[in-house]
């Protein structure tokens, strides 16, 4: 049911102009914004202020963490999120290198989710990959990608 309201909202709200701009309005009151489609990355970024999120509006599971980084976070000292909606191969290199070379040691982590709509499952499942393609062609070196077992029993099986 959740599931089907929020898809017909994804829908109804590009429609209506006063409504996406209240929406939007909010958002950024919460920490939200929303940089659509730029000329560098061509994708639409969301920037997320932790230190604006209202634990009210927040998913329930994550209440108690937000009040937590609420407490103990200096005022001074924020943190963010960023989202990139639906990056590829390259582009995606190109956006974490411009990241790390603009922040470097002061990102905590990055974290890449993929899509696989061909598996099975429930929303909020986790994906475990059982290898991953390691492409060295955007570091300049040869245009021969590795493929690496993340499971190190497998590769003792395997040898």
């Amino acid at each position: 049911e959740n599931d089907m309201l929020f898809y017909l909202w994804g829908a109804y709200l590009p429609s209506n102009e006063k409504l996406q701009q209240a929406y939007r309005q909010e958002l950024h009151k919460s920490g939200f914004v929303i940089m659509e489609e730029t000329s560098m990355t061509g994708l639409q970024v969301d920037v997320i202020d932790i230190s604006k999120l209202r634990s009210d509006l927040v998913d329930p599971s994550l209440r108690a963490d937000v009040e937590k980084i609420h407490h103990s976070t200096p005022q001074k000292k924020r943190h963010f999120i960023l989202n990139m909606n639906f990056a590829f191969g390259a582009q995606t290199d190109g956006i974490v290198r411009a990241l790390v070379l603009t922040f470097g040691s002061r990102i905590q982590s990055i974290n890449v989710v993929g899509k696989a709509a061909g598996l099975n499952g429930k929303r909020g499942d986790v994906q475990l990959p059982n290898a991953l393609v390691f492409s060295k062609t955007p570091l300049g070196e040869d245009s021969t990608d590795e493929i690496r077992n993340v499971n190190p029993e497998a590769d003792r099986k395997s040898t």
